[in-house]
């Protein structure tokens, strides 16, 4: 009997492993040492592979054979899986390469799931059977936002079905998580800061201001405000006399 999934996918230019299989008669007992399989399983090639399993007891009576059925699928590789750039119109970049050549266009669309925060370009690679293994650059650009926080936002690669080789056509959607970090300072921080700037700017003014008066210690300047005691005191009082 099988073990595991039967079909099984994998994708085109990894390594396979059969999953178990086992045999037993009701006379000879375990008898998987004598399952002959034949494995036509080529990985670096799409398609459908039939991979077929016989057995024979001690007497030569033999069991029905078992297939299982193996689809390699053509798939595409991201250079990586996450990246971080700023809110404030900072770009990160990262590559898609096909993993294996189509026989026809191969369309990946691309997309952001929130293009407030960032946005993608372009929005579509077209690899074709001559330039399948040239890995093909995506730019991912921040957008700047009023909200002090940090941002994740998810660039989806999905394969387009109607424009592309049909070997690609069940590959799943790949998905890039960008972090956007933020460059919005807190509205008290902002406040502190303008705070600050002021006090610096009048203790400035105020320097100036005090380092451009004329330095009076040590001057006599007249004083030309003051009038002559003389005009307050009668003539009398001069003599210590006063007057009624």
């Amino acid at each position: 009997m099988l073990s595991g999934s039967d079909p099984i996918t994998v994708p085109v230019n990894t390594t396979y492993s059969d999953t178990e299989v086992t045999a037993t008669d009701n006379i000879d007992g375990d008898i998987a040492t004598n399952i002959i399989t034949v494995n036509s399983v080529d990985t670096s090639n799409s398609g459908s592979y039939t991979i077929t399993y016989n057995v024979t007891d001690a007497t030569g009576n033999k069991a029905i054979e078992v297939t299982r059925t193996v689809n390699v699928i053509a798939s595409f590789t991201q250079s990586t899986n996450s990246s971080t750039a700023s809110e404030n119109a900072e770009t990160t970049t990262y590559t898609i390469v096909l993993d294996a050549e189509p026989t026809s266009d191969v369309v990946i669309d691309v997309s952001s799931n929130d293009t407030g925060e960032a946005t993608v370009l372009p929005s579509a690679l077209i690899f074709t059977p001559a330039n399948w293994n040239t890995p093909q650059k995506i730019t991912v650009t921040g957008v700047d936002d009023n909200l002090v926080q940090t941002d994740t936002i998810t660039i989806t690669a999905s394969i387009n079905d109607a424009a592309s080789a049909d070997e690609y056509d069940a590959v799943s959607d790949q998905s890039h998580t960008v972090t956007l970090t933020n460059d919005d300072a807190s509205s008290s921080s902002s406040g502190s800061k303008r705070v600050s700037k002021k006090i610096a700017q009048i203790f400035e003014n105020s320097s100036d201001e005090i380092l451009s008066t004329p330095d009076i210690l040590g001057k006599e300047e007249p004083c030309s405000t003051l009038q002559p005691l003389s005009q307050n005191i009668k003539e009398g009082d001069r003599n210590g006399q006063h007057s009624s």
